[in-house]
């Protein structure tokens, strides 16, 4: 419904009215029954000032705390009826939150602040001057904010840091901490010493090894220089031979004979025409201190006359045109063909 405010109040330029629609279902949010373990705020919220800006005292991380505000308007209770709200905060800290889960419509002028539903534990983690407003809509989206109000966040007495006391739970979880780190630093230190272990032992094996093939191999190089001591080798050479002697230090020899052979003296045999065409050959023959070599040359392909002219054969061989089929012109027979030629 659309509520009128009383003309004895001052209203506003920028004041503006929420409207209300008859017989449609409420949109405000449903408020759980209070826990006995919370604790109620409760307060009367404008959005004029006209009941200065409050602050509400709460300790820091508690969430048990229900911050409950009766909205007015012009000294009445307001109609919230479709109506959805949330909290903002500019929090001590410097940030900034916004809070719609914990934030609900108890009845039709009441919203409820529960620090204990969804992210309102997030309320009270700042220590300080916390600066806080409403923000209400209803089903046309029209937006009115209250004015504002504090939360004054007192830091609880300690964090369980400095405590002394030998039979505080904290001490005991701190302990417990500290011993489970220094058991994994243990066994971390153990897993690396094992691991270091483990590799000495291998560089051990290592070092063995090769002192074991140091010690063979200078155990060969002593029988090597053993064995070379005194060692005399001679070779002596006859007419026929030669003979390679290896004496050791013992006065045992060893002897190896080697013939020498004889120089070869080659000599030509026969040397045969072969056929037009036919490949050339050369076949050995004899012995080996006097080899023979037999050659087989083909005969060259027969040739052919072509082209040839009188000036190619001397004038004055006439053996040589009868051989070949041709006979002298005197120069009137000559010019006799040239004639021809040109006519």
């Amino acid at each position: 419904m659309l509520r009128q405010p009383p003309s004895l109040y001052s209203i506003p330029q920028n004041f503006f009215y929420f409207s209300r629609k008859k017989n449609t279902l409420p949109m405000m949010k449903t408020y759980e029954r209070i826990h006995p373990m919370k604790t109620i705020s409760e307060n009367t919220l404008g959005f004029y000032n006209d009941q200065g800006i409050f602050t509400i005292p709460a300790k820091q991380y508690d969430t048990g705390r229900v911050f409950k505000f009766n909205i007015i308007d012009s000294c009445e209770s307001m109609d919230l009826t479709d109506c959805n709200a949330y909290i903002r905060i500019l929090k001590a800290d410097g940030t900034q939150f916004q809070g719609n889960d914990c934030t609900q419509i108890a009845d039709s002028s009441t919203i409820l602040v529960d620090t204990s539903i969804g992210s309102g534990n997030q309320i009270l983690s700042a220590p300080g001057i916390n600066r806080c407003e409403l923000h209400i809509t209803d089903q046309n989206y029209t937006a009115v904010t209250t004015w504002n109000f504090n939360i004054q966040v007192e830091p609880r007495v300690h964090d369980g840091n400095h405590i002394i006391s030998s039979d505080n739970w904290d001490e005991l979880d701190r302990f417990s901490e500290t011993a489970e780190k220094t058991i994994a630093n243990a066994e971390e230190c153990m897993d690396r010493s094992q691991a270091q272990t483990a590799q000495c032992e291998a560089a051990t094996e290592l070092c063995n090894t090769a002192t074991q093939s140091a010690n063979d191999a200078s155990n060969h190089a002593h029988t090597a220089a053993a064995a070379a001591e005194n060692v005399n080798i001679t070779c002596t050479k006859d007419e026929n031979s030669f003979i390679l002697r290896i004496t050791d230090r013992n006065g045992t020899s060893v002897e190896s004979q080697n013939l020498i052979g004889d120089t070869p003296a080659f000599q030509i045999g026969s040397v045969t025409t072969g056929e037009e065409g036919s490949q050339a050959a050369v076949s050995l023959t004899g012995t080996m201190k006097q080899p023979v070599l037999n050659f087989i040359i083909p005969r060259g392909d027969t040739g052919s006359i072509e082209n040839v002219t009188i000036n190619d054969v001397p004038l004055s061989d006439q053996n040589s045109f009868e051989q070949l089929g041709l006979h002298t012109m005197t120069i009137e027979e000559t010019l006799n063909i040239l004639r021809q030629e040109v006519l």
